[in-house]
C-alpha cells in the first residue's frame, strides 16, 4: 500500500481521497461476503442442505463488477463496490437463514 499511495492521495491536497478509501472498504467487504456466500452453500451442503438461493448470484456479481470497471471512473467504481458489498451481505444473509429454516422442517435435499 505505501508504494502505491498515489492512488489514494493527492500530492497538492493535504486530506484523503473519501471516494477511493470507500470504494477499498467496500471492495475488501465484497471480497469476504464472496468467500461467506461460497462457504455458507458449501455448508449447509456438507449435513445436507442445499442453499442456492439469494438476491445476487455469480453472474450478476460479475457483471457488476465488469461495468464498474469499464467505467475507468473512481466514483463509479467505488458506487459498484457499494453495491457489490451490500448485495453480498444480504445473499450471505439469505443463505444463512434460507438454511436454518431448512434444518429447524428437517427435510434434506441430499442423503448422505
Amino acid at each position: 500500500f505505501i508504494l502505491h499511495a498515489d492512488w489514494w492521495y493527492d500530492i497538492n491536497r493535504s486530506s484523503p481521497d473519501c471516494i477511493s478509501w470507500i470504494g477499498i472498504a467496500a471492495a475488501m467487504v465484497s471480497m469476504m461476503t464472496s468467500f461467506v456466500t461460497s462457504y455458507a452453500r458449501a455448508r449447509a451442503e456438507s449435513v445436507g442442505f442445499e442453499v442456492k438461493n439469494g438476491i445476487a448470484t455469480r453472474a450478476d456479481r460479475l457483471v457488476i463488477i465488469l461495468v464498474g470497471m469499464a467505467t475507468h471512473q473512481g466514483l463509479w467504481l467505488a458506487i459498484a463496490m457499494v453495491l457489490l458489498a451490500v448485495l453480498g451481505l444480504i445473499t450471505v444473509f439469505q443463505r444463512i437463514l434460507e438454511a436454518r429454516c431448512q434444518m429447524a422442517v428437517g427435510h434434506k435435499t441430499y442423503q448422505l
